[in-house]
């Protein structure tokens, strides 16, 4: 089979190029118009709050609930942080 220069494409090849430039077009739309917001202003640092603790620790256990963990002989190791430095 010999394979013309100038051969067409079928519908669904077609299709997917005609998605891809609209969406492609779609998207350049809003390139270059975004503009920066206000600067962030927080003042002097002595004015802002002290922390009471020097580390803020955040575990977060996917797929698990707070029962399956928390007090499973399964999390010995996750139950131990728990017991010693609280839960919020």
């Amino acid at each position: 089979m010999t394979v013309r220069p100038h051969a067409r494409h079928s519908p669904h090849i077609r299709g997917v190029l005609a998605a891809v430039v609209l969406a492609a077009m779609a998207l350049s739309t809003g390139c270059g118009e975004a503009s920066p917001g206000k600067p962030l202003s927080l003042g002097a640092s002595s004015a802002l709050p002290r922390s009471r603790s020097s580390h803020v620790i955040v575990m977060v256990m996917e797929n698990a609930e707070y029962g399956d963990v928390i007090g499973s002989s399964a999390a010995p190791y996750v139950n131990g942080l728990a017991r010693r430095y609280g839960l919020m």
